[in-house]
């Protein structure tokens, strides 16, 4: 019934994977700002710099209606769809693969050409939903270069800004519909496959530009050099891409000159409408936006403060020690007490008077083999463990130290973390039962000093990490899928550059490390640790699973594995009358289960 069309849907899903890994599409995308410039009075007056979202400044006419009579505007617009060559491609709505920072570095850049000090008393930079973060890194960009422009800027206003990212995880927005979850769903799963979209996957919760960005903007303003500024955000109430914590982002936006004013009746695209001529009773809905706007961006700032409806955040800044405790698979972190008392007690030996040790046992739940074993689950664990790491870093801005532990898919999280971000600093670091490939080259984060000592403990007995892992660990296998998971909790690492040790080997499964806790919190909190002279339990290279983790072994394990399934499969179906699909769509279903519970 069904005819060719399976063949035909696996033929595109095909053609779409090799467009993908080879980067066939946008490979050099616009990343281009142009500018436009607007209004201006006789004398001096403000410069207000307007960056679009993913619409592209829809609504410019009347933003630049608003803010002429009372300055220069000048709006900057960057390419957000993808430039294809085709009418199809330009139909659809495909994103661009531009690097955010290219566009940030870029609108410094336009922005530096049109100011005039003369001309020009104060700069205010205003950011619509994906261009908030734009505005943002194109400020720290313009502080670092020294910017004539960057020292003027007075005011940033925030509009539907996704401060924190866009998130569909488990927190999207209580106003997102169904079909809007389905696109964004959809389309970051059909961006990942063909390489497109680079842009809005930027911008997602966690991801390398967001989570850098917050911690640089954090970073830039704790420093006593750093001159503060008024910084305002506008959400809609009904808001259905960014949800009120993605906006907010009150922790790294800690600040005594920051408001948050709420829209009534708003969604994201209308943050901007002024033109919407909806009435209830002597309210339009146009004229309040519009008014909104004007108090956020050209208000005096003690008005704007009284529409404030968000209080400060509030730091910690007693806390000099943060210590990281991230679990593993098939694991919910129970055993994190037990650090947490062997943290604390060494730490009141060690540390002087008026230090505080926070640890921050940060857990993402159950997390089970089967889900471990795809990529893109663990991908998603790294981006939490980014914004959980930028949120406990906001919390206590006076630490001075920060380690971190870490135990299985742990490891893994804290080792991919400090390859894509490099804002990413963490002093000492433990690991334990380590899935990270045993070719993970230490050397550059050491250069980088995102890390300066790392303990590395190796089991003799680990089978998890042996049989699982292990397979996707050979050179060739990891060049055909791409899946950087490994064997270091079992056969240590090969690149271990100063500062980096190894016990190895320890008695005992994937869980080994804890009984060596005490020896832990000494590496962590010691100021002059002897990894050197922690105690071996063994002197051989492996344990038991040292034959079933060979070559020969590993070419069986997994084939006797699959012909088990694909044996009981077989006799479910042919045991069952027709019509047998529903008994294979069944047995397919438990199978999915039993690996994804694991």
């Amino acid at each position: 019934m069904l005819g060719y069309f399976p063949v035909v849907v696996l033929a595109a899903l095909l053609i779409m994977v090799v467009i993908g890994r080879l980067g066939l599409v946008d490979r050099s995308p616009d990343e281009q700002v142009t500018a436009e410039q607007q209004g201006g009075l006789a004398g001096p007056a403000p410069l207000y710099v307007v960056v679009h979202g993913l619409d592209q400044g829809k609504d410019w006419p009347e933003i630049r209606s608003a803010l002429s009579p009372r300055g220069t505007v000048l709006t900057l617009r960057y390419r957000a769809t993808l430039l294809a060559g085709s009418r199809l491609l330009n139909r659809l709505p495909l994103y661009s693969n531009a690097d955010p920072r290219t566009l940030a570095a870029n609108v410094s850049k336009e922005i530096d050409k049109h100011f005039d000090p003369r001309r020009h008393t104060q700069v205010v930079l205003i950011g619509q939903s994906l261009g908030a973060l734009i505005v943002r890194q194109a400020y720290l960009q313009g502080t670092r270069d020294g910017a004539r422009w960057a020292d003027a800027v007075s005011r940033m206003v925030l509009l539907a800004g996704m401060n924190r990212g866009w998130d569909i995880s488990g927190h999207k927005p209580a106003d997102m519909s169904g079909g809007r979850w389905l696109a964004f769903w959809f389309g970051s799963w059909f961006g990942r496959l063909t390489g497109t979209g680079k842009l809005i996957m930027a911008a997602e919760t966690g991801a390398p530009f967001v989570a850098n960005l917050r911690l640089a903007w954090m970073r830039h303003f704790q420093s006593a050099a750093a001159k503060p500024i008024e910084i305002v955000q506008l959400l809609g109430d009904i808001d259905d891409v960014v949800s009120d914590n993605d906006n907010k982002d009150l922790r790294a936006m800690a600040s005594s000159k920051f408001a948050w004013i709420r829209v009534r009746g708003t969604g994201h695209a209308d943050i901007s409408n002024f033109s919407d001529p909806t009435a209830y009773g002597e309210l339009q809905m146009g004229d309040y936006r519009r008014n909104k706007f004007l108090l956020a961006a050209t208000g005096d700032f003690a008005e704007v403060r009284r529409a404030n409806e968000e209080q400060a955040f509030k730091t910690d800044e007693d806390v000099s020690h943060i210590v990281f405790v991230v679990h593993g698979i098939r694991d919910r972190g129970e055993w994190a007490a037990a650090f947490e008392q062997a943290l604390q007690g060494r730490f009141k030996e060690l540390a002087g008077p008026g230090k505080k040790l926070v640890v921050a046992s940060i857990r993402y739940g159950y997390f089970g083999m089967g889900p471990f074993l795809f990529q893109p689950g663990r991908e998603k664990y790294v981006k939490w463990f980014m914004d959980e790491y930028t949120e406990t870093l906001a919390r206590y801005p006076k630490a001075k130290q920060v380690h971190f532990v870490g135990h299985s898919n742990g490891t893994y999280l804290l080792a991919a973390a400090l390859k894509d971000y490099d804002s990413l600093q963490v002093d000492r670091v433990a690991l334990g039962g380590s899935v990270v490939r045993k070719q993970y080259d230490w050397r550059p984060v050491f250069a980088n000093r995102q890390v300066s000592r790392v303990l590395n403990y190796v089991a003799a007995d680990d089978w998890v990490v042996s049989l699982f892992p292990r397979f996707f660990e050979p050179r060739w296998m990891y060049a055909l899928l791409g899946n950087d998971i490994g064997s270091a909790g079992f056969n240590g690492f090969e690149h271990q550059p100063q500062g980096f040790a190894e016990v190895k080997y320890i008695l005992g499964g994937h869980d080994a490390m804890l009984d060596r806790i005490p020896e832990i919190a000494d590496f962590l909190l010691n100021p002059n640790p002897d990894a050197s002279a922690y105690p071996l339990d063994t002197d051989k290279p492996r344990g038991r699973y040292e034959h079933a983790s060979a070559w020969a072994d590993w070419l069986l394990i997994w084939p006797a594995l699959l012909a088990l399934v694909a044996f009981i499969g077989w006799h479910v179906v042919v045991s069952a009358s027709e019509p047998r699909w529903p008994w294979l769509a069944i047995y397919i279903g438990l199978v999915l289960t039993i690996l994804f519970k694991l």
